[in-house]
């Protein structure tokens, strides 16, 4: 147990870094001119010209002045405030945790997630949390504890629900990844959310939610075969905006990210994937294959991170490499995390003293 304690230190340790590097971004400095360079040049000055005359300001609570001085105002002189009405400024976000907040209702049902916000100023970058449990169970509930730490970090996060196998199989699971993705930048305002600054990530099943939400909404990605379940956030019919869905970030964590290679690593596998498509993998190869994230690699494909125990027998940490592998040869940017002799499911150890020591 110590060991293991020792791996999930030098993970978060090293989480921290590169979420910070990659959802988040580095700021760049402002250029500055040394005052030695600036050239002042002389200006003649003008003669005097005649100034025609100017009205007295028009006095505070005057229809016409443009200024809304207030609710009587708004009343007598409503042109003077349409401006301020029609652009309200959002409510200040307020720290801590919201649960169950529904995102989108698919066949009747309901689809909710939970909220994290840090105390701290806003805009915040983001985080989308995709629980595992091999697509057939799990709930937003199991990154409670990782929520609550993002918010330490500054990140604002949100752990999702999603419809499960095998009474939904594919592209149930996906399709709400991306109705989540969409909600979270149509509500950014409300939450502090930078727009621009929206992650996913994932573990286990998860993590392969995570990575195909994200690759496929990439600008030059393959067309997939499906379509958001909760289609455009603005009219609840149609497919969401390709604006709405992407991301700036991925992160899977130990998560099956070459579906046709995970299903063929033992016959526990093959039921898992056989599960989340509805059918055997090797039986519909094609299938398989459109929902591996593997299979949308692009040069534009979103800086992705892959974190992966070194002793996973769940997962094999082959699945990461051999996405990594695909991602550089495609010349996207992309990080693979190995943690020796972590196993699967690591990032969960947040009870021992060397971990909450790094926390």
């Amino acid at each position: 147990m110590q060991r293991l304690s020792i791996y999930v230190t030098r993970f978060l340790i090293l989480i921290t870094v590169a979420l910070l590097l990659v959802a988040c971004g580095l700021t760049t400095p402002t250029a500055t001119v040394p005052a030695s360079t600036l050239v002042v040049s002389p200006v003649e000055p003008s003669p005097p010209t005649a100034q025609p005359p100017t009205e007295a300001p028009a006095a505070k609570g005057r229809c016409g002045d443009g200024i809304c001085d207030g609710p009587e105002n708004a009343q007598t002189c409503p042109q003077d405030c349409a401006e301020t009405a029609a652009t309200p400024t959002p409510p200040v976000p307020t720290p801590g945790q919201t649960t169950d907040v529904t995102f989108a209702t698919v066949e009747g049902a309901p689809l909710t997630l939970d909220v994290y916000l840090p105390d701290g100023p806003a805009p915040y970058p983001a985080v989308i949390l995709i629980h595992g449990g091999y697509w057939q169970k799990g709930d937003k509930a199991d990154h409670t504890r990782l929520g609550e730490e993002l918010t330490e970090w500054g990140y604002a996060a949100f752990a999702i629900n999603y419809r499960l196998a095998p009474d939904h199989p594919a592209p149930a699971a996906v399709a709400d990844v991306q109705c989540a993705v969409a909600w979270v930048r149509k509500h950014a305002a409300e939450y502090g959310v930078d727009p621009n600054r929206i992650a996913v990530m994932g573990t286990s099943a998860g993590g392969h939610l995570a990575a195909l939400a994200g690759l496929v909404a990439a600008p030059f990605a393959p067309e997939p075969p499906w379509q958001p379940s909760c289609g455009d956030p603005s009219t609840g019919s149609g497919q969401a905006p390709a604006t709405d869905l992407g991301v700036q970030a991925v992160i899977s964590c130990f998560g099956p990210v070459d579906l046709p290679f995970h299903a063929q690593e033992r016959e526990g596998t093959e039921k898992n994937v056989a599960a989340f498509l509805g059918q055997p993998c090797h039986q519909a190869l094609d299938l398989c294959t459109a929902f591996s994230p593997v299979s949308y690699v692009t040069a534009d494909a979103p800086p992705t991170l892959l974190i992966h125990g070194t002793a996973d027998d769940v997962v094999s940490p082959k699945n990461s490499k051999r996405m990594a592998a695909a991602l550089q040869a495609a010349g996207a940017e992309v990080t693979y995390l190995p943690v020796e002799g972590a196993q699967h499911g690591f990032i969960f150890g947040f009870r021992s003293p060397e971990a909450s020591a790094a926390l």
